[in-house]
């Protein structure tokens, strides 16, 4: 499979081999939130797993990359369990990407 839908992340081969994974917020400049940090995941996770898929950019829409946390839809953790889940699912991105 080649075409794959998130709500807040692009993917989409380009050219032969050449996938475009774009972060896709721009009104909050790409900022990350949970779902964002979710849909970067997937999107990687997918694009390594596709057969077609040879190379990847990594890019955001708009006029900003990322513009970091966003501190509009952050929610402070209430517990160390819910500190960790965020950690955990920061660094499910990172392995993926």
């Amino acid at each position: 499979m080649t075409g794959f839908t998130y709500d807040t992340v692009r993917s989409d081969l380009i050219e032969d081999g050449v996938r475009r994974i774009a972060l896709n917020r721009p009104e909050r400049l790409n900022a990350m939130n949970p779902a964002l940090i979710r849909d970067v995941t997937r999107a990687f996770d997918d694009a390594n797993a596709c057969p077609h898929t040879r190379a990847i950019i990594f890019t955001g829409e708009g006029r900003a990359f990322c513009a970091g946390d966003d501190r509009q839809d952050h929610a402070h953790p209430e517990s160390e369990a819910e500190a960790r889940a965020l950690v955990d699912l920061i660094q499910a991105a990172t392995r993926a990407i």
